[in-house]
């Protein structure tokens, strides 16, 4: 289950990072031209713009499939719905990024793109992959246990595909990532390229998706409805637990500044 939380959807992350890197270059690093100072700026602004577009849309969405979710009487058409326009938020979101890299490299000579992708750092090339709600996710081994189930019902549910299906969507997903990754490194960007990998990419966004929509079924034909309440005030307190922990170490690192 920690596998999609170390993974989450970063493409709205990794534009940010972009937009960010320009405006540092465009107060301190890079020596520039006014002209192309000019340019970089319309291109984090453009970028911004487009990104809140997509993230609005995906927070929505995502507040919809996380609803139908939680309810023990699935809501299947509502659920696909919102999955397709998660799923078109997210390409949208890799094309974006793809736009800003081919707009930067057009206003900067590749010893500049150098530098540049020296500040940006290893955040340049990241890209989005999946975000998970607490019911989004595969229940926790240790959890299925602990539930007040009979044993055929554990089984049932530990012996499902889902965990070994998810974990190969996971593997063919982080490789894609890498192979855009190396490609964006690269000042001699191929774009045909790029873009058959974030065909690639979306593919698995939308595999793993369908594969969760398929999970939610078969815990429904597993557990009665207590019984799948009671798996959610689980997930819910784990979810609860894991925020707190973040939230303390938030504190902590800004009272050591």
């Amino acid at each position: 289950m920690n596998t999609l939380l170390r993974i989450k959807l970063v493409a709205i992350l990794c534009c940010f990072v972009i937009i960010a890197a320009v405006s540092e270059c465009l107060a301190v690093g890079l020596e520039l031209s006014n002209d192309q100072k000019s340019r970089l700026k319309a291109i984090a602004i453009d970028a911004r713009n487009r990104i809140g577009a997509e993230r609005k849309t995906l927070m929505q969405e995502r507040q919809t499939l996380h609803e139908c979710y939680r309810n023990y009487n699935l809501d299947q058409y509502r659920a696909k719905k919102a999955i397709n326009s998660i799923t078109t938020a997210q390409n949208n979101l890799l094309h974006i990024h793809l736009d800003t890299q081919i707009k930067i490299r057009d206003v900067l000579n590749q010893q500049q793109f150098d530098e540049f992708r020296i500040r940006v750092g290893r955040g340049f090339g990241v890209v989005g992959t999946h975000n998970d709600a607490a019911m989004d996710r595969i229940p926790e081994r240790q959890i299925i246990n602990n539930l007040n189930i009979s044993p055929d019902q554990k089984n049932s549910l530990l012996n499902s595909k889902f965990y070994t299906e998810r974990n190969r969507i996971v593997n063919k997903m982080r490789k894609n990532i890498r192979s855009l990754l190396g490609i964006y490194n690269s000042y001699l960007l191929d774009i045909n390229q790029a873009k058959d990998t974030i065909r690639k990419i979306h593919s698995d966004q939308r595999e793993l998706s369908i594969s969760t929509l398929d999970m939610q079924r078969h815990i429904r034909t597993v557990l009665n409805e207590q019984q799948f309440n009671n798996l959610r005030d689980i997930l819910d307190s784990k979810i609860n637990e894991r925020k707190k922990k973040w939230q303390d170490g938030t504190r902590r690192r800004l009272l050591r500044r």
